[in-house]
């Protein structure tokens, strides 16, 4: 089968920051016989100059659309980045109908479900909507628009994409469950495929990891609105104040890094706090065996409770425990992990104080159902499921 799969925010491990699920999947497909064509920008690639290898690959190929975006981005200047590429990337399909027999089509932004519909209309091909999140109801809820002309056009046209797509892949439950209730989307339609993980493939060399006496908190991903970084920062005040081993390391970026750098000259403790800026995929999978806690954040939106994210997934590769201020299936997930959920970051702090970090060897395994390895292949049966 001849797969397009086309996703804004797209780069390999060693040159992007982007999510791996894209990367993973594209090389399990690959394995699977399946010839993969990749349509992205380089907005989220580090180097912009190197694009992603697959010379290993004959049956991947990619066409990667130069469009910039930025977290710090205005509303508007997010909506013409998101619409710049699916403009480019729908030209790149109509131009080759024969490179590709169905269309994977992932959001953010919801925007790229434009692609598949109207490809769709002119090709007769079936596509998939993989949802990565909630659009167009989280900017609707952050920027308060919930009762405006702009939230009723974003609405329909979101209703408009669902019916066009063959099959709809939500990356949480909660996600599932918004599009299956409130969004009346048939349940035969939808399928729950979360973010998952990638596989260390020397995961017996972190067998034998010690922790040390002193405590490790990451922070890894985004720094935007959505992200609450005011509370992640208290939680860290706390955390300093009260234990002079503890070391903070943040590896982020996004419209809230100046908060970060003030933060970090305030404290002047270079000994303990690290801010890595953008860096890659595999920079982060060499951090993540030094770090006791993981940090995953959002702000007090209930949409963003639907999330599936990356760094979610990153602790639970390695049993890393998770300390989470969102309910839902993240907290339930942080629970399992051995961290926990708290609403107030000073509470969190002092809840963390006497609790020994402790690496949970088997969640790793217990949780096999995220393994991309395992993901891909579900993905795929949804596929030819669409008839």
């Amino acid at each position: 089968m001849k797969i397009v799969y086309v996703i804004q925010y797209f780069g390999s491990p060693d040159n992007s920051f982007a999510s791996g699920r894209s990367w993973d999947f594209a090389h399990e497909w690959a394995k699977m016989g399946h010839n993969v064509w990749i349509i992205c920008s380089d907005a989220y690639f580090i180097d912009k100059t190197q694009l992603p290898d697959f010379s290993d690959n004959p049956t991947i190929s990619i066409s990667v659309i130069h469009q910039s975006y930025e977290n710090s981005f205005s509303f508007f200047n997010r909506l013409n980045a998101f619409l710049g590429f699916s403009i480019k990337a729908l030209f790149k399909l109509l131009n080759n109908p024969n490179k590709y027999d169905i269309a994977y089509i992932s959001s953010t932004p919801l925007t790229t479900g434009l692609i598949g519909l109207i490809q769709k209309k002119i090709t007769g091909k079936n596509w998939i909507f993989e949802l990565r999140d909630l659009w167009p109801d989280f900017p609707i809820q952050a920027l308060g628009l919930e009762k405006s002309y702009i939230s009723k056009v974003l609405y329909w046209a979101e209703q408009v994409l669902y019916r066009s797509a063959s099959k709809i892949i939500c990356l949480s439950p909660m996600a599932n469950e918004i599009l299956l209730k409130q969004k009346k989307v048939p349940a035969e339609k939808l399928s729950t495929i979360p973010n998952g993980f990638t596989e260390f493939s020397n995961l017996e060399k972190f067998q034998t990891k010690v922790i040390s006496f002193e405590k490790v908190y990451l922070y890894e991903g985004a720094l935007g609105k959505a992200n609450h970084i005011q509370w992640l920062l208290k939680f860290f005040d706390t955390i300093l104040n009260q234990d002079t081993e503890a070391k903070v390391i943040i590896a982020g970026f996004g419209i809230h890094e100046n908060l970060i750098h003030q933060w970090k000259e305030h404290h002047n403790l270079t000994n303990q706090i690290s801010f890595l800026g953008k860096i890659s995929r595999d920079q982060i999978r060499k951090i993540l065996p030094t770090v006791s806690y993981c940090l995953v954040t959002f702000s007090d939106w209930e949409i963003l409770q639907s999330n599936s994210p990356n760094k979610l997934f990153d602790a639970i590769s390695l049993g890393i425990p998770v300390i989470t201020n969102t309910k839902g299936w993240i907290a339930q997930l942080a629970e399992e992990s051995g961290g926990f959920f708290e609403s107030d970051p000073i509470k969190a702090a002092y809840k963390v104080k006497n609790k020994f970090p402790s690496i949970n060897l088997d969640f790793p395994v217990l949780h096999s159902k995220f393994k991309r390895s395992n993901l891909a292949s579900i993905v795929i049966d949804s596929i030819h499921n669409c008839g």
